[in-house]
């Protein structure tokens, strides 16, 4: 934990994922090591091993606490209103391609459908409709966040190729 008491730790390479990146980030009193893909769940404890080796020298021979795997939702989802239902973040696809960004959108989008919900079903007096919701919060997002996740997307198509265009897209970054 001292090395990484003031510090997080980004990893690109076909070793620690294909698509994103691999990161030690701090906890209160641990690290969490993950990696980030698109990949099954079958890859990606490939990918989970290689940044594991790649980090283990800062990591040590630390007790491991939990290992989880999930393929991250970068794809907003075709059917993201259905009758009553509504998604948002992750479950609706909104993390962003090339960042991997999600927490932001999670919150964003709740907001959204929230007040979508509350502005068509004029404070809770009557149901809300399918199209209501298709138009209050899936235009609405769409109009807010389609151009950024597009360009995203863009991104990732031209930098993500080889682990020369991430380097040089971590580079752009920075």
């Amino acid at each position: 934990m001292q090395h990484y008491s003031d510090l997080a730790e980004m990893y690109i390479g076909d070793d620690v994922s294909p698509d994103f990146y691999a990161w030690v980030f701090p906890k209160c009193d641990h690290v969490a090591v993950g990696t980030g893909t698109i990949s099954s769940k079958h890859q990606i404890k490939k990918y989970q091993t290689g940044i594991r080796r790649r980090a283990n020298e800062k990591i040590g021979e630390g007790e491991v606490i939990k290992v989880e795997a999930h393929p991250i939702p970068e794809h907003p989802r075709a059917r993201r209103v259905v009758g009553r239902v509504a998604l948002v973040g992750d479950a609706a696809g909104y993390v962003t391609k090339c960042s991997g960004e999600g927490i932001y959108f999670a919150a964003k989008s709740g907001r959204v459908c929230g007040e979508a919900v509350v502005k068509a079903s004029e404070g809770g007096e009557r149901m809300v409709k399918e199209e209501e919701m298709k138009e209050g919060y899936l235009r609405k997002w769409d109009e807010e966040f389609g151009m950024m996740f597009r360009f995203m997307g863009m991104l990732e198509s031209v930098f993500y190729k080889s682990n020369w265009g991430r380097e040089a897209l971590v580079e752009m970054c920075g």
